[in-house]
């Protein structure tokens, strides 16, 4: 029988330090996602309610995504599915924006979804039911760690179904949330959203970095 792993927030630090500090089994277990320009192993998805948008690009190891035109959102998911895991990436968001990090997505875009929602009245590592009935669990202080401008350092851990979901954002854990009922599958995509809306037209989400530890 396969053994569940169950984490606390101080057993789950203390094993990103150690796969941050470098240890050969530890960085053996994380995975990169995005190459260093192209968008191999990531699909766009046309089935999603945010659009269809073909403005994504990689370069150096940035992916980019705005609309195609103005209104037109959507996003781009992950060829593989995964199910427990340590997820890692870094954000940079245009001021104004809404994006997001999908987790356990399906390909029409039904997730728990980190937001990624820079603005006045939005909010940064908090969690929404994208598509699953728009439960949100808000973070308190994302202002106050959120570096405008700069990249910002995203750890999301997933585990169990229903699931819970912890986040860290440059360091500082800033949500603790688990769900009362199943509503995904054990195992779904990760995705990248451009938001839909002609008031994010000319707007740009980025991220870089992308990696993933599967928890066994």
């Amino acid at each position: 029988m396969k053994r569940k792993m169950i984490f606390s927030l101080a057993g789950v630090l203390f094993l990103y330090a150690c796969a941050r500090a470098g240890g050969a089994s530890n960085a053996d277990a994380w995975k990169t996602l995005l190459q260093s320009d192209s968008l191999a192993g990531w699909t766009i998805s046309t089935t999603n309610g945010h659009g269809n948008t073909q403005s994504w690009s990689v370069s150096g190891g940035v992916v980019e995504g705005k609309q195609d035109k103005p209104g037109n959102g959507g996003i781009i998911v992950s060829e593989e599915q995964y199910g427990d895991f340590m997820l890692e990436l870094e954000i940079n968001p245009d001021a104004d924006l809404d994006s997001g990090i999908f987790l356990r997505s399906t390909p029409d875009g039904k997730c728990y979804q980190i937001m990624v929602d820079n603005y006045e009245s939005g909010d940064i590592g908090g969690i929404y039911g994208e598509g699953t009935g728009g439960f949100i669990a808000r973070t308190e202080n994302w202002k106050e760690i959120f570096k405008q401008g700069e990249w910002n350092k995203v750890l999301a851990v997933v585990e169990g179904n229903p699931p819970s979901i912890e986040v860290w954002l440059n360091g500082q854990h800033v949500t603790s949330w688990r769900d009362e009922e199943k509503r995904l599958d054990d195992k779904g995509h990760i995705a990248l959203q451009v938001h839909q809306g002609a008031k994010y037209d000319g707007k740009t989400t980025r991220f870089r970095n992308i990696r993933i530890r599967e928890l066994r």
